[in-house]
């Protein structure tokens, strides 16, 4: 077994299961969501995007739900940023967010990107 190859699970429901959703989540029901979350064993947890909320108005309080969550030691946490200005915002809160650079969202929306965990 030793030989199998490794599967990494990356939990995406505070991202993409909240930006499809058309009520209207609290901040504190998202932050009792990743605190759970975080208590379930998963490594990697995407906490949502740095994005305008002209175009993801369930992301406008991103900044409010990574300073009120509980970081769990051993569990990476990452937010996406699209542009240069989420970017920065995302850096506020380094850490527990540490940047890393990915392709697919650049191919995805043709513009720079930046996950950041």
């Amino acid at each position: 077994m030793a030989d199998w190859p490794k599967v990494k699970y990356k939990e995406e429901g505070m991202r993409e299961g909240m930006q499809i959703e058309d009520a209207q989540i609290s901040v504190e029901d998202k932050v009792e969501l990743l605190d759970m979350l975080s208590e379930t064993g998963l490594q990697q947890i995407v906490v949502g995007s740095f994005v305008s909320p002209k175009w993801t108005p369930q992301m406008e309080r991103i900044d409010e739900i990574v300073t009120k969550f509980t970081p769990k030691p051993g569990v990476t946490y990452t937010a996406l940023a699209l542009n240069s200005r989420g970017v920065e915002r995302a850096r506020a809160y380094s850490p527990p967010l540490t940047i890393e650079r990915d392709a697919f969202p650049r191919l995805n929306v043709h513009m720079c990107d930046v996950f950041v965990r």
